[in-house]
């Protein structure tokens, strides 16, 4: 309705809807072109069929992967003295995540993830199955 339009609230609502449209299109247009990277493409599929069973819990750890990956993650200190671990170049070297790596990406997976939020407030579940 109009007046709730013109709510603070409406508005903000309004502002956060057209920015997660602009967010978004990038995504159908490489849909549409056939230029999506298969390391994306196999989540959002898996994604979309787990919104549409509403088993949002299965859709969020498939969002999870593709935004963060399975790459190492330092926790703390990853350098106390002149010695170095041999695994903590794994950490810094080519396992980040793609979304990481391109701010198209990384808007559009965001994207991605407000939908699911939207779809899991229009189409409830059970609550075990729900992310909150």
């Amino acid at each position: 309705p109009q007046a709730e339009k013109m709510t603070a609230q409406g508005r903000h609502a309004w502002a956060f809807f057209n920015q997660t449209q602009n967010f978004i299109n990038p995504l159908f247009d490489a849909l549409s072109g056939r230029t999506l990277a298969p390391a994306i493409l196999l989540p959002l599929v898996t994604i979309c069929e787990n919104i549409e069973a509403r088993e949002y819990v299965r859709a969020n750890e498939w969002y999870m992967k593709l935004a963060i990956g399975n790459s190492a993650w330092p926790m703390g200190v990853t350098s106390v003295g002149i010695h170095e671990r041999a695994a903590t170049e794994a950490i810094f070297c080519g396992k980040v995540a793609h979304i990481l790596n391109n701010e198209t990406q990384r808007k559009y997976i965001q994207g991605v993830k407000r939908l699911m939020t939207q779809a899991q407030v229009l189409f409830p579940t059970d609550p075990s199955k729900s992310v909150w």
